[in-house]
């Protein structure tokens, strides 16, 4: 069963070419562009951004104890609560 719905929305020309132009850099169509927006603003992340925003966090070589410390920290900082 097909359960696309279509949508048409009215944009002013400036937000289309904006969107226009960002679709030609990334190299897929406006209607995926703002598909891939609505994901990520309201339905949850694409599975490329969300190895993207793990990509930027393993990046960032921050500090980390083993699990059973952190895991204890955790649990004491709730219990602060």
């Amino acid at each position: 069963m097909n359960k696309n719905r279509r949508l048409e929305i009215l944009l002013s020309p400036n937000d289309y070419e904006l969107l226009r132009q960002k679709a030609l850099d990334q190299e897929q169509s406006v209607g995926e562009l703002v598909r891939e927006a609505i994901r990520e603003k309201y339905g949850g992340a694409s599975p490329e951004s969300k190895r993207a925003a793990l990509q930027r966090l393993l990046r960032l070589k921050l500090p980390v104890a083993d699990w059973a410390k952190m895991e204890r920290e955790i649990a004491q900082g709730m219990m602060k609560r």
